[in-house]
């Protein structure tokens, strides 16, 4: 690669000519005689935009537009160099261009997704780091249906990418930006909670966290509606029925008090006592003494 202080962009009609000399370099096809030209065209292309290429809107566009195709062929080749190169190209335009990145994503974003498929880990790493730089200085929300429909692809890799994708695009954008895409989301969540891959699973989770802390008032509507398994790995307890009215048992806890406690008898029945008890024997001394007189008077009526 050049240095970068040795291509320096002062005009439109300078960039103009320097796309023209890469668009010839690729008119060949790639071969062992040929992609060490690619690489070194589109490294060029990388210093100039890092040197403020991207300041001439116009021409840049036109540029990225009339040079997509080899940007993506070079992005899918299987030489990992030529791939890195092109992996670090995309990552500079988005700095460029920011969410202005949106009209060229459906290009780049289908191509870098292919390139999660692919068994060598170099690619996946490079590939991941790249969409991820994306969705962070480009935000472009509208892209996480395309993470969607991965999820449900037969690669547990490019699964397992998606997933991170859609994470990184629910912590990069706020509520606002993601409204109209919450049906993906949670669809996302609801298959990536059960899916076969571990970090797949994992990834959700972390994702499902976030989802909590950014829709808050639609939380609790989102979980009424999963599964029982879908809810455990996601670490949702279920809420535990309410326990059955019992009221307090009064009765025996008196009884029980008035076994240890025993209070003395002339406190616990007075009016009991003086009617049957004092009362009544008063009756009957009275009874006897007035007997008693009647026998007396009898005996001194006869004396006489």
């Amino acid at each position: 690669m050049s240095d970068k202080q040795e291509i320096k962009i002062e005009s439109a009609e300078q960039f103009d000519a320097e796309i023209k000399k890469i668009q010839e370099i690729f008119q060949e096809k790639e071969s062992e005689h040929t992609w060490q030209g690619f690489d070194e065209a589109l490294s060029r292309l990388t210093v100039m935009i890092q040197n403020g290429a991207y300041k001439y809107e116009s021409s840049f566009l036109y540029g990225l537009k009339v040079l997509r195709k080899p940007i993506v062929n070079s992005l899918l080749t299987d030489r990992t160099r030529l791939s890195g190169t092109a992996v670090e190209l995309i990552e500079e335009i988005a700095k460029a261009l920011g969410p202005k990145f949106q009209s060229m994503a459906d290009t780049y974003v289908a191509a870098i997704l292919k390139l999660c498929m692919r068994t060598n880990k170099i690619f996946i790493t490079r590939a991941q780091k790249c969409m991820i730089g994306i969705i962070k200085v480009s935000y472009i929300p509208a892209i996480i249906p395309k993470f969607r429909e991965a999820l449900q692809d037969p690669s547990k890799n490019l699964r397992a990418c998606a997933a991170e994708f859609i994470l990184a695009s629910l912590e990069a954008n706020d509520v606002g930006s993601l409204t109209d895409y919450i049906d993906d989301l949670e669809s996302a969540i609801r298959e990536g909670a059960i899916d076969s891959t571990p970090a797949v699973r994992a990834t959700t989770k972390k994702t499902f966290e976030v989802y909590k802390l950014k829709f808050d008032l639609r939380l609790q509507d989102f979980v009424d509606t999963l599964p029982g398994m879908t809810k455990k790995y996601l670490g949702i307890q279920d809420k535990q029925p309410p326990k059955p009215f019992r009221p307090p048992l009064r009765k025996a806890h008196s009884y029980a008090q008035a076994k240890e406690n025993p209070q003395p008898l002339s406190q616990t029945a007075p009016s009991t006592i003086n009617k049957r008890g004092v009362t009544g024997g008063a009756q009957r001394v009275k009874s006897k003494e007035s007997n008693a007189e009647e026998k007396t008077k009898v005996r001194r009526a006869f004396t006489k």
